[in-house]
């Protein structure tokens, strides 16, 4: 479930919907292996994780999550700035390092590994949302506690004491396990282009108001993030070829036409 191995068109039982390996397009490019920008997470995320969950630490530093090792790094698996030539320089901090192509070395751009969309994982985490939205906490702790005793076994020989399975006196009631599942999102799914809509989604809760941008500035209050976010582009436009197909349908706020009543989405 970690790092997939799904060469040309060969598919995972695991994966449950990808994008295929395409030869003549260009992947993420990894910031430390060529140019064009990067993506760096934060220190505090790196840090938030269980010490010695394999998510984080197998492998070269970040696992199957991220990280980069070059000589003289530290014993926490971060890497201090490097000159590789006169003119290059390397960021220092985590680096994500999820679904590379090992054998490939640092031009991680050019491989055949699918890219996962949704995976085995996120529907047993869907469903422990659900029930805990629905007042089964107990049900909803079993199944998250499923992801976590997954990630305990590694390359799946292992036997690791983090990340422990929860108890019911560590999550006593709902709220407790809706926050443990939106943190079990972000390391399980670190990466995979999920937690945007995550935080978005948890932003628009009753009593959330702000929720991401508070969460964010608190663990990077050096962030360029402009304090806010227009409120319009959390969400994307419909289509206006849906519209114009199904006339009673309304418009997201922001997007010009028919918007949607107060309370109201499409």
């Amino acid at each position: 479930m970690f790092i997939i191995t799904n060469s040309g068109v060969t598919t995972n039982a695991r994966s449950l919907f990808q994008l295929f390996y395409y030869p003549r397009d260009w992947g993420l490019d990894q910031g430390q292996g060529g140019g064009w920008g990067l993506i760096h997470p934060t220190t505090w995320f790196w840090n938030s994780y269980a010490p010695g969950d394999y998510r984080r630490t197998v492998d070269t530093g970040f696992a199957a999550t991220s990280a980069y090792v070059r000589g003289g790094c530290s014993a926490s698996g971060l890497c201090p700035a490097t000159s590789a030539a006169p003119n290059d320089t390397f960021a220092d901090g985590p680096m994500p390092y999820k679904y590379r192509k090992t054998d490939n070395g640092l031009n991680w751009t050019l491989n055949d590994v699918d890219t996962p969309l949704y995976r085995y994982a996120e529907a047993i985490l869907i469903y422990a949302e659900a029930q805990n939205e629905l007042g089964n906490s107990a049900t909803a702790i079993t199944y998250l506690n499923m992801i976590r005793a997954r990630a305990r076994r590694g390359t799946g020989a292992e036997s690791r004491p983090e990340p422990h399975d929860y108890a019911a006196a560590e999550l006593p009631d709902q709220p407790s396990v809706r926050d443990a599942i939106f943190m079990e999102r972000m390391w399980e799914f670190a990466f995979e282009a999920k937690r945007w809509f995550d935080l978005v989604r948890r932003d628009s809760e009753s009593g959330q108001s702000g929720f991401w941008m508070t969460s964010l500035l608190s663990h990077d209050p050096n962030a360029n993030l402009g304090g806010k976010v227009v409120e319009y582009r959390k969400r994307f436009p419909i289509p206006q070829g849906q519209i114009t197909a199904n006339p009673s349908l309304c418009q997201n706020t922001g997007y010009g036409g028919t918007p949607c009543p107060p309370g109201v989405q499409p």
